[in-house]
């Protein structure tokens, strides 16, 4: 029986940005588009760190990890079955949460997201543990279609995915994965969020301190006047201070204006966030007298939960679970497949109103039928 690639490769070392601006955003989105991962991945690491964007991620890829999961054998053979129940009991060593988590947020936020297949063959069976790399150390060629890693030492290792060794999770195809990313679509939005953020506190600091002035006499020397300066830049927020006749202290603030802008574009940028991710806002901002049209985003929320799992379903059956069965059972044909059950859950008061209704409409019927003697 063959035997699973058991080298371990070392990763680059992941690079962080402290600042952002429209410019530096759109040149990695243009660089992302053709390609080049590389910062990219620290611009995901930064939306990322918001409050509304880590909710509204964490809802859509829980939704579909949080699905009752099976493994439905590749056949109806006895062998098909048993390897179906083996692959149950190694399942949570190849691939848990946390692992498809990370997987599944770089995917769907650049557009792909490479994960090594660190081989364990010291037990019973050989399995094949997901290691996610940081999409960062990733790179497309469009022209020759092939893909690479980083290595550490900055060094371009060739890699195919689906060998038994990688594995890759492209949401939007491999062609151009970059293009359809979720990032393109919520980056601007996150950056218009910070700098509102910013400008706000900086609105409030301004508007919440007064400057202190300080008046003198005019028969009064300049020598007092700089000591009166330093002992007024001295006083605490809290302090009191007794002033001789003929001197004066009194608060300078800024006239008042109006911060709603910056609520607004915060609220927008919420938004903008959950529609791009979620593709409805409704999650968490329903209004009064939006029952309806909640039901009919929720609908919607549920087939990009059905879109995500049979990607799941998908890559980790055909990149990973077909080696587990080759290396193990020695037939890729017995690989069976992982299986989140997305269907919505029945609305159990929508199908009570309908029986309902079908039994007053048979009850009308007949009567009618007894006060007219139709047949």
């Amino acid at each position: 029986m063959a035997r699973p690639d058991s080298k371990i490769y070392s990763e680059a070392s992941t690079r962080a940005l402290a600042a952002w601006s429209p410019a530096s955003v759109r040149s990695v989105l243009t660089q992302l588009q053709r390609g080049d991962f590389s910062r990219a991945g620290a611009l995901a690491d930064a939306v990322l760190a918001d409050d509304r964007m880590q909710a509204v991620l964490g809802t859509r890829i829980n939704g579909v990890l949080s699905l009752p999961l099976a493994f439905t054998a590749a056949d109806d053979s006895v062998r098909a079955a048993q390897a179906a129940e083996t692959l149950e009991l190694d399942w949570w060593d190849i691939a848990d949460e946390a692992v498809l988590s990370e997987w599944l947020a770089y995917g769907l936020l650049l557009g792909a997201c490479a994960a090594e297949l660190v081989w364990d063959t010291s037990g019973e069976r050989s399995l094949p543990r997901l290691r996610v790399w940081h999409p960062s150390n990733l790179r497309r060629d469009e022209d020759a279609g092939t893909w690479s890693v980083r290595l550490a030492g900055d060094q371009w290792q060739p890699i195919t995915p689906g060998d038994g060794k990688w594995a890759l999770l492209t949401p939007f195809g491999e062609r151009r994965a970059g293009s359809r990313a979720l990032l393109r679509a919520v980056a601007l939005p996150w950056l218009s969020k910070v700098f509102a953020i910013g400008d706000w506190n900086r609105y409030s600091e301004v508007h919440g301190s007064a400057a202190r002035v300080g008046k003198a006499p005019a028969n009064s020397e300049r020598a007092d006047w700089e000591a009166f300066r330093a002992d007024l830049a001295g006083l605490a927020n809290d302090a009191a201070i007794v002033l001789p006749p003929g001197w004066e202290v009194e608060l300078l603030e800024a006239k008042v204006g109006s911060g709603d802008v910056f609520e607004k574009l915060i609220s927008w940028a919420d938004k903008a966030l959950a529609i791009s991710i979620l593709g409805q806002n409704l999650t968490t901002d329903v209004q009064g007298g939006s029952l309806a049209a909640a039901e009919v985003h929720e609908r919607v929320r549920f087939d990009l939960v059905e879109s995500d799992a049979e990607l799941l379903a998908t890559v980790t059956h055909d990149e990973v679970v077909v080696w587990w069965a080759e290396f193990n059972l020695g037939n890729r044909n017995l690989a069976p497949w992982p299986d989140w059950d997305a269907t919505p859950p029945t609305d159990e008061a929508a199908v009570s109103g309908a029986l309902a209704a079908r039994a007053q409409a048979l009850l009308t019927l007949s009567t009618a039928q007894l006060q007219t003697g139709l047949p």
